[in-house]
């Protein structure tokens, strides 16, 4: 299976490129590539909360099947004042990198750092894209992040428990 990386918005390609190099690495059975760059969906932007809604945005590319949408804009669901991503099942996945920089926190920029999260956040919605739900597990990538340091905490690899139901789900990972 190919999985295009796609860039919405203003995005460096060589993030775009490296998430997807390191995917390959994690996920052997997929084929995960550099899709380009799209313009992000003007009606999922929220003037009164400046900040794009996940559902609206993967409302344009749901017809394309799975695919790893990355922006550096803000986003937000239904339920939370933000996300820092959103996916569905078969569906796209859209990862925001704005809450994942240090710099949003006041930190000094970590480019390192900051792609360690965006990583953990992509294998995270992959995970939800071949229908997995979250994991109570310690250090399991399907945990739900509150914040950048239950984010951090993550071994950013799938629990035993999780690596069984993924791959009966059809994605073995070796």
């Amino acid at each position: 299976m190919q999985i295009p990386v796609i860039g919405l918005g203003e995005i460096k390609s060589d993030v775009l490129g490296r998430l997807g190099s390191s995917l390959n690495k994690d996920f052997k059975k997929l084929r995960i590539y550099t899709g380009g760059i799209s313009k992000l969906p003007e009606d999922s932007f929220n003037n009164f909360r400046d900040q794009y809604m996940a559902e609206r945005i993967m409302d344009s590319f749901r017809d394309d099947g799975i695919q790893i949408l990355v922006t550096e804009r803000d986003i937000y669901n239904k339920g939370s004042s933000y996300v820092f991503g959103e996916a569905e099942y078969r569906g796209p996945a859209v990862i925001s990198t704005k809450r994942l920089d240090p710099k949003f926190y006041g930190k000094d920029p970590n480019t390192d750092l900051l792609f360690r999260r965006l990583e953990k956040q992509a294998v995270h919605q992959i995970g939800h894209c071949f229908g997995m739900e979250h994991c109570e597990n310690p250090g399991c990538v399907m945990q739900t992040p509150s914040s950048v340091v239950d984010l951090d905490d993550s071994n950013g690899s799938f629990c035993e428990e999780c690596q069984v139901t993924i791959s009966t789900k059809g994605l073995p990972l070796k």
